[in-house]
């Protein structure tokens, strides 16, 4: 019995170190290999690589896009990545979330994490959407700056580090944070 106690807690502490380094691992980095201090939606560009939007053309500019919860999103890609790009890869969704980084690649395409909850709320690193805008849709993002709440809508493109992507990215709206906005979301972590 003794036996089956220590196998078990070695398992347990094996989860654990895995998550740990999996966090460590996924942290954002900038080019000096530090972390980034990604978490506070302070417009810190992110290093992007040239050319990571995709190749594939975008769904139809008249199909309306499936309306979905940041968190479905995110869980769905978790939980199933084969089953989440079976529901949601090459269609336009609409999102609404909260701004959690901001950066540019070498062309000046924009991308912007989208998050659950207020990166000021945050106690621990965020799971987050990547949506893609090119450089055109930069004056309609002039005014999404430190933590907002935005929606967009744009074509899922599965998984890019590790993250849902959104890419061909429109903005349809923006407003700040408010503090009702930060209590709802401590509300749903103190709830689970």
């Amino acid at each position: 019995m003794k036996k089956v106690i220590k196998i078990f807690l070695y398992l347990i502490l094996a989860g654990v170190s895995f998550l740990l380094v999996h966090t460590i691992v996924t942290m954002p980095r900038n080019s000096s290999g530090n972390q980034t201090d990604i978490g506070h939606a302070k417009n810190t560009p992110l290093a992007i690589p040239a050319g990571a939007l995709p190749e594939k053309s975008l769904p139809k500019d008249d199909e309306k896009p499936l309306l979905v919860d940041v968190r479905d999103l995110i869980r769905a890609y978790e939980f199933n990545e084969a089953s989440a790009d079976t529901t949601y890869q090459w269609k336009m969704l609409q999102i609404t979330g909260f701004t959690y980084a901001y950066g540019k690649d070498g062309v000046g395409n924009i991308r912007i994490a989208i998050s659950t909850i207020p990166a000021v709320v945050a106690t621990h690193a965020l799971p987050f959407i990547w949506c893609w805008f090119d450089k055109s849709e930069e004056s309609s993002l002039s005014g999404v700056v430190g933590s907002q709440i935005i929606t967009v809508s744009g074509a899922c493109e599965g998984l890019y580090e590790s993250r849902p992507v959104l890419f061909g990215c429109h903005l349809i709206s923006s407003r700040p944070v408010t503090q009702e906005d930060e209590d709802e979301a401590r509300s749903r972590i103190d709830n689970g």
